[in-house]
């Protein structure tokens, strides 16, 4: 292929419309549905500006030789061709780094042990460093700073090509490690608070989809070594340019693809697919739990207790599958002079029972009903705790 012109123009387009579509869905579920924005979405949005900026640079690019073979390029093109070229490496080197921060920012809701956030901050961290200075190399390898933008000026001082061909392995060299951390501490988190059973194992494959971004990092290091980017550069910087946009576009799917889980959950539930609708937040359970909870003590339905165990609608409520009722005999013998009198006599929502005579001697059995909410069948409390971080876990998922 002889003019990567027009694929280079459609991929962009393409990667423009598909990373915009799903941050916009992100922002939704996160002000709106769940109503819990993090630092991850603003690592999210200032990646897709960087993003969204390069790959324009990379169409505009297409008209001013970008894809052609250099000997067919004008001078005046050529021109306008390196003088954009720094602009979009310092993008590059900004948006991967933004990328794998929103990564970074989100695993904290994952898990809450110190530990783990003493990771998560101690790769955010080298990640922040390495980004930066190779950002600042990179921004002021010329010793007169604009001379960055015009390297063909008549005594502009900048560092040799092969300089900076080592400072963008060891960029992409460093961006492949941060990538494969970033997969591995996911999957090790939900393998661990998780039992290992099928729905562990689909949320693991969303991450996976990581691997894709991981293998466009090395692809474009084994091509950008392989190839002499200073040799008939407006044709062969197009096929790094490839992998380069690839490598930026899907690392921010993969990093929204956490945040849609409550969507996803939903539209399930409209499908039919799920019997619960239930997702987590800042502020606690979701507002269809918590009016769920805080419904009228006393409803149609079977009771146990005094507490209801179906809807208003006489439909089952899976928010009551959770409460465990636990009654606690406390027999205690009444002496027939203290029997309370039949107006003291109230039933369990405060009425005066009219239509009982109570006994007028004997022995009254009282019975105390404790309503507890957790987890099905975890009366012990350290397993309850395990239970509780398996839950909270994967509800963040």
């Amino acid at each position: 292929m002889q003019d990567r012109t027009l694929l280079t123009r459609n991929l962009n387009y393409a990667l423009i419309a598909i990373s915009t579509v799903i941050l916009l869905v992100r922002l939704n579920v996160r002000l709106f549905m769940i109503k819990s924005p993090g630092l991850d979405d603003v690592f999210a949005v200032a990646a897709w500006a960087t993003l969204v900026t390069l790959s324009s640079l990379e169409i505009f690019e297409t008209f001013h030789g970008s894809g052609k073979q250099m000997v067919l390029v004008g001078q005046q093109d050529l021109a306008i061709f390196f003088s954009i070229l720094p602009t979009m490496q310092l993008l590059y080197i900004a948006s991967s780094g933004l990328v794998r921060l929103s990564i970074v920012a989100f695993l904290p809701r994952l898990n809450k042990e110190a530990f783990f956030k003493k990771i998560v901050h101690a790769l955010g961290g080298l990640i922040a460093a390495v980004t930066t200075v190779c950002f600042l190399i990179l921004l002021f390898e010329c010793q007169h700073v604009p001379d960055l933008w015009n390297k063909r000026r008549l005594g502009a001082q900048c560092l040799a090509p092969s300089r900076e061909a080592i400072l963008m392995y060891t960029h992409t060299s460093f961006g492949i490690l941060f990538d494969c951390l970033l997969l591995a501490l996911p999957i090790w988190v939900l393998y661990s608070k998780m039992m290992f059973n099928s729905q562990s194992l689909r949320v693991m494959l969303v991450f996976t989809v990581g691997i894709f971004a991981a293998i466009t990092g090395i692809v474009r290091l084994a091509v950008i070594v392989r190839i002499n980017m200073t040799i008939n550069t407006t044709f062969n910087i197009s096929i790094a340019s490839f992998w380069t946009d690839l490598e930026g576009h899907v690392g921010l799917w993969v990093a929204c693809f956490p945040a849609l889980q409550p969507l996803l959950r939903l539209v399930s539930f409209k499908l039919g697919l799920r019997s619960r609708l239930r997702f987590s937040s800042k502020r606690g359970n979701s507002d269809q739990a918590r009016k769920n909870i805080n419904r009228s003590a006393y409803e149609k339905g079977p009771n146990l207790g005094t507490r209801s165990t179906q809807s208003p609608h006489g439909r089952a409520n899976s928010i009551w599958s959770e409460i465990r009722i636990t009654a606690m005999p406390d027999i205690q013998p009444v002496e027939m002079d203290h029997l309370p009198a039949r107006a003291s006599l109230r039933s369990p929502d405060g009425s005066v029972g009219s239509d009982r005579r109570p006994p007028s001697r004997g022995i009254v059995v009282t019975t105390d009903v404790l309503h507890e909410i957790e987890p099905w069948g975890t009366a012990d409390p350290e397993a309850e705790g395990k239970a509780q971080d398996r839950k909270e876990a994967w509800l963040t998922v």
